[in-house]
């Protein structure tokens, strides 16, 4: 996987990042990080005995790449492609810290992203609301954007948002990516793989409060009598904390849906909820079909006999021609067609979010089998 163009936003200006390497300060750097230029690699390990990066820290073992400068204001956001060990636990392996003159005021950090060893690789945010799961040895896409114009932080997993919130109001920060143990029952080694680092910087983009939607996954099949569930997130931005009412619509052929719950409150990142489609019985299906079909059949049985007996070919014409082919072919048919419905094509339902006088929408395709 590679990366590509920053995700959000205009103005922005591409720069080289640069940083410093931290490590356990009583082994060589090469023991705890490497780089191979032919790959673009970083390869950053730590042990849950390794001593502190410097002499006289009480913090836990790292191997962290500290991006500089510190910033202070406009917008940054930092992109590049990461993977983790799916049997490795407890470790941030991207973190938002706070300037050491801020830090006394603020706490040390305003944003970290956990690496977990559940469901198959996971990345939680400091809350423990899990953003993203099954990653583990697969190289994923990381988006990071701090504004500090609007005090917000959005995070992109390949290329989706995951998580927002308001950052801890301090004016000074800097980023750091690769291996920093946690407190929740680490294992004994921990590795983090960086690649494609890429940075932007931006005067920042101010704007009234809003949200947005989406959904994952955005295409549901549903068999015949049976139901299916995907992910309606809801995203603030610019300080949004509105509840939002959630409906659905759009469904057909005696389908149905709905959102729960049904009213959500964004208030500091983003929220879910789950839509439920629900497909109708074959039978009823075919009941449904049989009456919209009822009519033309038996009227077609009329022309048929008509036909057969009396060879009246006005009359057959006439009556073909106002009435269509289709109930002839039903009421004729000689015999052989099968009888099984096909898979109906597939259908939008939409998901509607209001606030207010706000409202925004995301599409799920749902084919009905």
């Amino acid at each position: 996987m590679t990366a590509h163009a920053q995700i959000g936003g205009s103005g922005w200006t591409q720069i080289t990042p640069t940083f410093n390497v931290q490590w356990p300060y009583n082994v060589a750097e090469s023991s705890r990080y490497t780089y191979d230029p032919a790959t673009g690699i970083y390869h950053m390990w730590v042990f849950s005995n390794d001593a502190p990066f410097k002499l006289g820290s009480t913090t836990l073992p790292r191997t962290e790449q500290r991006f500089t400068p510190d910033y202070t204001s406009g917008e940054i956001q930092y992109q590049a492609v990461l993977m983790g060990d799916p049997a490795e636990n407890s470790y941030s392996i991207f973190q938002i810290h706070t300037g050491d003159a801020q830090s006394t005021q603020y706490g040390s950090t305003t944003f970290m992203l956990f690496w977990f060893s559940s469901d198959g690789g996971s990345v939680h945010d400091y809350s423990g609301t899990e953003l993203a799961s099954n990653l583990g040895s697969n190289w994923f896409q990381l988006n990071v954007d701090h504004n500090l114009v609007t005090r917000t932080i959005t995070v992109w997993i390949n290329n989706n948002v995951v998580w927002q919130q308001q950052d801890n109001g301090a004016g000074d920060f800097y980023m750091k990516d690769g291996v920093y143990e946690q407190s929740h029952n680490p294992t004994n080694e921990m590795d983090a793989w960086v690649k494609n680092i890429e940075m932007w910087t931006s005067a920042g983009t101010s704007g009234s409060p809003d949200f947005s939607l989406s959904a994952s996954p955005a295409a549901l099949t549903v068999a015949a009598g049976q139901s299916g569930k995907t992910s309606i997130q809801v995203m603030p931005t610019n300080g949004f904390d509105g509840a939002v009412t959630l409906a659905c619509s759009g469904l057909s052929a005696g389908a149905s849906c709905s959102v729960a719950p049904q009213t959500v409150t964004p208030s500091g990142g983003a929220v879910s909820a789950t839509l439920t489609v629900t497909a109708p019985a074959t039978a009823a299906l075919g009941r449904d079909l049989d009456r919209s079909l009822a009519p033309g059949a038996a009227l077609a049985g009329v022309v048929c006999m008509f036909w057969w007996r009396r060879r009246r070919w006005p009359m057959l014409f006439l009556l073909a021609a106002s009435f269509g082919g289709l109930g002839l072919v039903s009421g004729c048919g000689g015999g052989g067609g099968g009888g099984g419905l096909p898979v109906t094509p597939p259908t939008t339902v939409t998901v509607t979010g209001t606030w207010g006088t706000t409202s925004h929408t995301t599409a799920v395709s749902v084919t009905l089998n």
